[in-house]
């Protein structure tokens, strides 16, 4: 199963630092991720990630991939 992730949200699932796996559908407007997938973040987090975090992330940048 995949979560949907709105490519204009500010999350993990949309950030360069993390590093799970995810893929850009529908035109750019979503970021497919396995669902509950939790990865390490590079911006020294020092821990595991899900893919709705982020939302007040002081570290967050977009994804260099989305459009």
């Amino acid at each position: 199963m995949a979560s949907n992730i709105p490519s204009n949200r500010q999350s993990c699932a949309t950030c360069q630092f993390w590093t799970g796996e995810r893929k850009i559908i529908q035109g750019g407007r979503i970021v497919e991720v396995p669902l509950n997938e939790y990865k390490p973040c590079n911006a020294g987090k020092g821990s595991n990630m899900g893919v709705g975090h982020g939302g007040s992330c002081k570290s967050y940048r977009r994804w260099v991939n989305l459009p």
